[in-house]
């Protein structure tokens, strides 16, 4: 831990003091940047290659009170309750931290009244990817969609008939956190198959061996990545779909 001086606000953002922050694993890959090849040369050279220039406070996400406003403001005052993520540049473990009030990268919104702050703060990063991922896959009345997260934030799901529930969808997504844990044979032919996990070896949530040449498409989503990641990917996907189709 240690003082840093205190970011100037600009005129179109919030300053907030923050209240309650998450430790995910994505804040853990960064510090250590121990990722995938692919993921981590572009992560090094963003951050700094030696030492971290940029991403200097760790810290996704965050739910605090507004402290003070730029001039161009005018979705936020003093004293609102509020939660966000503040982008690529990080700082949710900082006591105060200057977000832009629309940004391209920066989240922010209004907490609901009868929400806590640490229950707010840990709302964003499976709920993002999660709302993205349904409205990129343009979902339609009497489509079946799955997704798998009971061992993660992006749902929370009851398994007890999985097996079922995954042959009727016609998109899965796997983030349970246990190899090849979705299997292969429970997958209908023709779906669209996004795996979200990752472990030693390449291994994934979902059985690929035995799902990738009866997928309509199949992309891999290393799990802890960030939504702007995930978001990509995932558009990929969508798209390769709709070529397939």
């Amino acid at each position: 831990m240690r003082e840093v001086e205190t970011s100037v606000l600009k005129e179109d953002e919030v300053r907030v003091g923050i209240h309650a922050t998450t430790v995910t694993a994505g804040d853990c890959e960064r510090r250590t940047v121990k990722l995938p090849l692919l993921l981590g040369v572009p992560m090094r050279s963003y951050a700094g290659l030696l030492r971290p220039v940029r991403m200097t406070i760790l810290g996704q996400e965050f739910a605090g009170e507004v402290e003070s406003v730029g001039e161009k403001v005018t979705r936020f005052a003093v004293g609102d309750r509020m939660f966000g993520v503040p982008g690529f540049s990080l700082g949710g473990y900082a006591e105060y931290i200057c977000v832009a009030e629309s940004g391209s990268n920066e989240v922010l919104a209004a907490m609901p009244s009868n929400m806590r702050y640490e229950q707010a703060a840990a709302v964003h990063f499976g709920g993002m990817e999660s709302l993205h991922f349904l409205r990129k896959a343009q979902v339609q009345s009497g489509e079946h969609v799955l997704v798998n997260g009971s061992g993660g934030r992006q749902v929370i799901s009851a398994t007890q008939s999985l097996s079922e529930i995954i042959s009727s969808a016609d998109i899965v997504v796997g983030a349970v956190g246990k190899p090849e844990f979705i299997k292969g044979k429970w997958i209908k032919t023709g779906a669209v198959v996004v795996d979200a996990g990752y472990h030693p070896g390449n291994v994934g949530d979902i059985e690929l061996s035995a799902v990738i040449d009866k997928c309509a498409a199949y992309t891999p989503v290393p799990g802890g990545v960030g939504p702007m990641t995930i978001a990509t990917l995932i558009a990929q996907t969508v798209a390769a779909a709709e070529k397939s189709v």
